[in-house]
């Protein structure tokens, strides 16, 4: 908040008109907007950043805590049934005895969006979500129902948004060679 505060005060000098995006600590993310203080000035656009079930959306990804988890995840619904959790290796149960039995679906989503909707309505501010996605490694079919939500819930509230990222070789809708990754753009982008 106060380097916030301070580079603001300095952009404004020489921009006054400038439309800057300004987001939250914690990379962004959407359950530490109470604590993000807002100056007051109308050309800002709040910015989130959503990556939730974790487990899903960064399933096997190689820098996070998970990274050794290969069972299994779902979305929607339970991420991780008792029975599949019974049948884990001890090890990949300690990574993954907090998800167990966790419910996840659109009103979960949208609920955990909440603290970025509410400070966008009281401040008549837009509101954006400038990364968003699931690695390539995720069970595919949940990987679409997930996006298929998440752009019903950002239709829904009005909030502007872009996929992480664009082209790469783990969350694109394109490669890392250019080749498009025709399922997602036909049963997500399409929609």
């Amino acid at each position: 908040n106060t380097l916030l505060a301070k580079a603001m005060q300095t952009i404004r000098v020489t921009e006054p008109e400038r439309i800057i995006v300004i987001g939250s600590n914690k990379w962004q993310s959407a359950n530490t907007f109470d604590v993000l203080k807002v100056p007051a000035d109308k050309n800002i656009i709040l910015s989130f950043h959503f990556y939730e079930p974790f487990p899903l959306t960064h399933h096997l990804a190689s820098w996070t805590y998970i990274k050794n988890y290969s069972g299994p995840v779902h979305y929607p619904g339970v991420l991780l049934s008792k029975e599949e959790f019974d049948a884990l290796t001890p090890d990949q149960q300690a990574i993954a005895k907090d998800w167990v039995g966790v419910e996840w679906n659109i009103e979960k989503l949208e609920q955990m969006m909440q603290l970025p909707l509410q400070k966008s309505k009281e401040l008549g501010l837009p509101l954006y979500c400038g990364e968003y996605g699931v690695i390539d490694s995720a069970p595919d079919a949940d990987k679409i129902r997930w996006y298929n939500d998440m752009i019903s819930v950002f239709n829904k509230n009005g909030i502007a948004s872009a996929n992480w990222n664009y082209k790469s070789g783990s969350f694109g809708l394109l490669n890392g060679d250019g080749v498009k990754n025709e399922a997602m753009i036909q049963e997500v982008i399409r929609k």
